[in-house]
């Protein structure tokens, strides 16, 4: 009985075994990391297309908003109609709100950049002017046809 099953399973050295143990990990690695890049790539495509552009495009928000509720609640048209009303109204508060918003986050930085900067050397300081001014590019204010 010991030969037969002996005889059926071919024989794995251990040296050839750690091989493909080390493979193993090295395809999950790969696999690991690819799966990161493709993460990260498809939320920076929607953060930039989604996200971004609503708060450039303040005029759209109302249609698309209410086009988006349309289909996820599946309303009427009357019920669209009244909903994109609503949000015409509150178009303006929204845009007054993303202009204070990126004007506070602006002083912000201003503030923090003139804590830093006396702690640095000047290398430091140069690293630092840059890796500010790339944090200083903020979306455009939203854009409104009524002003």
């Amino acid at each position: 009985m010991n030969n037969n099953d002996n005889a059926s399973q071919p024989f794995i050295s251990p040296i050839r075994a750690r091989r493909r143990y080390w493979l193993h990990i090295l395809l999950a690695f790969i696999i690991l990391v690819c799966g990161v890049i493709i993460g990260s790539g498809a939320t920076i495509y929607f953060f930039s297309t989604r996200i971004i552009a609503g708060l450039q495009n303040i005029d759209e928000f109302p249609m698309r908003a209410s086009e988006q509720m349309r289909y996820r609640l599946g309303l009427d048209k009357e019920q669209t109609s009244k909903i994109r009303a609503i949000l015409e109204e509150r178009k303006e508060r929204y845009a007054e709100f993303i202009t204070n918003m990126q004007s506070y986050f602006a002083e912000e930085l201003q503030s923090l950049e003139k804590e830093i900067t006396p702690l640095l050397t000047p290398e430091q300081l140069k690293i630092w002017k840059n890796r500010m001014i790339i944090r200083k590019i903020l979306p455009p204010p939203p854009k409104s046809t009524e002003e």
